[in-house]
């Protein structure tokens, strides 16, 4: 088995909060900071302005070769950064001192910025002066954005998810809401869809199965979770899968070879399922 490799890398944030790597650019970004590899060594990039005033941030997402923005939930912040210098190119608050707007999720989708901020709403921000294109609210608490199988829970008062960058449909959950939303040729189109799959419980984890309208929603009902297939565009329950309560599954990936799911149960054994349906 191959051994791991270590990086030696001068970075002050011990350990990673929030980070990426731009393989074919061979950059980190850790929250606001990009590293290059210099040598062995990966080593901060650009000027540091403004980088020690920068709160935790709660969301980062690359939007093009360009450019990657970062979200402050406490700060209730965006900010556009450029690549591969990561200096600072504009910030915006989307909350006033009458009106919290705690960001939880932001994603390029589409190619277009999408924020979701606590109180339920999620809209489109401008690149270009960080205004409000298009809103919706369809919750009355803090939704969250998910998409593949990086949703991780964060032991806070809002989801700490990874940023998504996808052409496709993304779920959003929140409380015992849930849905998609995407992109149309007149605008955003937002389908709820925890009444017509007849679900009840909480979005935890999703799992998009590539080239067909298929995904896997892991839904927290009580102190355990359920586990169903559904076919997103016809909106229908295509299979459960069985005595998955038994070890309350967590994160999930599919695995394309072979048809099958794969399972993070809560003390971390893996479990393997046949993917039984057809679209």
């Amino acid at each position: 088995m191959s051994q791991p490799k270590d990086i030696p890398a001068e970075i002050q944030a011990a350990p990673l909060r929030r980070f990426t790597w731009l393989g074919e650019q061979e950059i980190l970004i850790d929250e606001v900071t990009p590293y290059e590899m210099v040598g062995d060594v990966l080593t901060p990039m650009g000027s540091d302005q403004h980088r020690s005033h920068v709160p935790t941030q709660s969301g980062l997402v690359v939007v093009d070769e360009h450019r990657y923005v970062t979200s402050g939930y406490e700060d209730e912040s965006l900010r556009l950064y450029s690549l591969p210098e990561g200096d600072l190119l504009n910030e915006w608050k989307l909350g006033r001192w009458y009106s919290s707007r705690k960001i939880t999720t932001i994603g390029v989708v589409n190619d277009r910025l999408l924020v979701a901020s606590a109180g339920g709403r999620i809209e489109e921000r401008s690149l270009e002066d960080g205004e409000a294109i298009w809103s919706a609210r369809p919750c009355r608490e803090g939704p969250s954005f998910f998409h593949s199988s990086q949703q991780q829970s964060h032991n806070s008062s809002f989801w700490r998810i990874d940023s998504i960058n996808v052409n496709d449909k993304i779920f959003y959950g929140c409380g015992d809401r849930f849905g998609t939303i995407h992109r149309t040729d007149e605008g955003w189109q937002v389908e709820p869809l925890h009444q017509t799959l007849n679900i009840e419980g909480k979005l935890t984890n999703v799992e998009m199965i590539p080239d067909t309208d298929l995904a896997v929603l892991v839904i927290a009902q009580g102190e355990v979770r359920a586990v169903y297939v559904v076919d997103h565009r016809k909106q229908a329950v295509l299979q459960q899968l069985e005595n998955t309560q038994d070890h309350n599954p967590g994160p999930l990936t599919y695995v394309a070879a072979t048809h099958q799911l794969v399972l993070v149960g809560e003390s971390d054994e893996l479990y393997l399922y046949d993917l039984n349906v057809t679209q």
